[in-house]
């Protein structure tokens, strides 16, 4: 499931990536506002991250065709869906520099810590323009140095 919001132009594969992108995956219930229950998350934000070129996917309980359509219901189409417990896959399939995933429970957060991900828990993931990632991702801006 590739592809990017309506406004901006195709997906990526991982043999594009640049080292230098960001990958944010996303809960969908309770994170994203049109979940169930609804999330402080708006599509807007997807968008705007896919729009400054950054690889974007959806890492959620629901099986991988329910998340497929509330995305495209939602207009988005993604880089990567996945199940949530498979996040550590999205590592070998797109290499980045840094790599984040977006949720409102703690699960989200413990599965993003085993698979090597930043947390962002949804009532405060920062919906500032993503042109300007090194604000809330200083490893962009450090070479990858940790």
């Amino acid at each position: 499931m590739r592809g990017r919001c309506p406004s901006t132009t195709s997906g990526h594969t991982s043999l594009e990536m640049n080292a230098s992108s960001l990958v944010v995956s996303f809960d969908i219930d309770g994170t994203m506002v049109f979940g169930d229950p609804p999330g402080a998350v708006a599509v807007e934000t997807v968008c705007s991250l896919q729009g400054a070129g950054h690889i974007v996917g959806s890492a959620s309980d629901r099986i991988l065709l329910d998340q497929q359509r509330l995305w495209q219901a939602a207009g988005v189409n993604l880089d990567f869906v996945i199940l949530k417990h498979q996040l550590a896959v999205v590592k070998e399939q797109f290499p980045a520099r840094q790599y984040a995933h977006v949720g409102d429970r703690f699960i989200d957060e413990a599965v993003a810590d085993q698979a090597g991900f930043l947390f962002f828990h949804a009532d405060t993931f920062p919906t500032e323009p993503w042109r300007q990632m090194e604000t809330f991702f200083p490893m962009l801006t450090l070479g990858g140095r940790s």
